[in-house]
C-alpha cells in the first residue's frame, strides 16, 4: 500500500514516473498503465490527480522546469553576480544530467509532440520564453555591472 503523501509530493512522484515512461517509450507508445506500473501506485491514485496521458504530459512541462532547475529563479536576486548565476545554472544542468539524464531525453518528447499538438506547443513556448527572459535579465545585469 502506498504511503500517504501530501498532494504535491504525490504529483511529483507521478511526474517522475511519467517522465521515465515517456523517455523509454515515447509519448505515442506510452500508456497510463505504464505510468501506474512505474510509479507503484494504483490506477485510481493516478487518475485522482490527472485525467489522462495528455494531462500528465502537459503537467510534465511545468514539473520539468521546477524540478530540474529549482534554484535558478531564486538565485537570480540582486545579491548574486550574473556570472555566479550563470555558473550555478550550468553546474545545475551538469548535476541533473549526471543524476537524472532521463529528464533530457524527455525533452526530446516535448519537442516532438509540440510539432503535433497546439496545447503542448503553447506550454513549451511559454516555458522557453520564460527561461530566455531570465537569461536576458542575467546577461543584461552582467553587462551593466561590467562582468561581461
Amino acid at each position: 500500500m502506498a504511503e500517504n503523501l501530501p498532494k504535491k509530493e504525490r504529483q511529483s512522484q507521478i511526474m517522475e514516473a511519467a517522465m521515465k515512461v515517456f523517455t523509454k517509450k515515447g509519448y505515442s507508445s506510452a500508456r497510463m498503465d505504464d505510468i501506474v506500473e512505474e510509479s507503484g501506485l494504483s490506477k485510481g491514485a493516478i487518475y485522482h490527480h490527472f485525467e489522462g496521458k495528455k494531462d500528465v504530459f502537459l503537467a510534465l512541462i511545468g514539473h520539468w522546469e521546477t524540478q530540474t532547475f529549482p534554484d535558478f529563479y531564486s538565485r537570480n536576486g540582486m545579491d548574486r553576480s550574473a556570472s555566479s548565476t550563470l555558473r550555478d545554472f550550468a553546474n545545475e544542468i551538469i548535476k541533473v544530467y549526471k543524476t537524472r539524464s532521463y529528464v533530457f531525453h524527455a525533452e526530446v518528447e516535448f519537442w516532438s509532440l509540440s510539432n503535433q499538438d497546439e496545447e503542448v506547443r503553447k506550454r513549451s513556448q511559454d516555458l522557453y520564453e520564460k527561461i530566455i527572459n531570465l537569461f536576458e535579465l542575467v546577461i543584461n545585469k552582467g553587462m551593466r555591472n561590467k562582468e561581461f
